[in-house]
């Protein structure tokens, strides 16, 4: 009898393992919607396959709910990036901006969702184009997420959000080509 519990308590805890992360993505989405606005300094690596160098940047990170995120890179040159609702703005040094409908480019409306929409703690949007696998507790936890359609299988190969508590603190995006773009978040105290 013993052999019989054991085995339906390990056939039990198996089928609650998705739940369980299930449970986890989700807090940890909901503790990030809780902080409204961030500010923070960057540090990014980008190591492209076609080098064999790896590309170092940084700057600073601002965020207002419900969908203002902004990144100022200042080393090795300046760029600002906004996006702002609908609309996505990129600035290189003093050129103009270019200005690009989100809504009209349904692939760029995915990469700008894989980021803005873990801090806004949508759970919706994400699950709209991801797989979300959640490792960890509250107090260091991890969220990977596998593109679950084609299109965006073309640019995306995994996404993985590191943080403790209610801080993102690293984002690592694959690309199908073995690109891999890490960047590393510093809070401002």
């Amino acid at each position: 009898m013993r052999h019989v519990l054991f085995a339906v308590a390990l056939l039990l805890a198996g089928a609650s393992a998705p739940a369980l992360a299930d449970d986890l993505a989700d807090s940890v989405l909901q503790r990030l919607a809780q902080v409204t606005s961030r500010h923070a300094t960057f540090h990014e690596e980008k190591h492209l396959a076609a080098l064999t160098t790896v590309l170092r940047s940084s700057g600073t990170l601002a965020y207002a709910q419900p969908a203002y995120l902004e990144k100022i890179t200042l080393e090795p040159k300046p760029e600002r990036l906004v996006i702002n609702g609908a609309s996505l703005s990129i600035t290189e040094g003093s050129a103009a901006p270019r200005t690009f409908d989100i809504d009209s480019h349904p692939a760029l409306r995915a990469l700008v969702d894989t980021i803005r929409a873990p801090l806004d703690g949508d759970v919706e949007t994400l699950r709209r184009s991801y797989t979300i696998q959640a490792q960890g507790d509250l107090g260091a936890w991890r969220l990977t997420l596998l593109p679950s359609h084609p299109e965006l299988a073309r640019f995306v190969r995994s996404v993985m959000l590191d943080g403790a508590n209610n801080g993102l603190r690293t984002i690592r995006i694959e690309r199908p080509n073995g690109d891999v773009q890490t960047t590393t978040i510093d809070p401002v105290p």
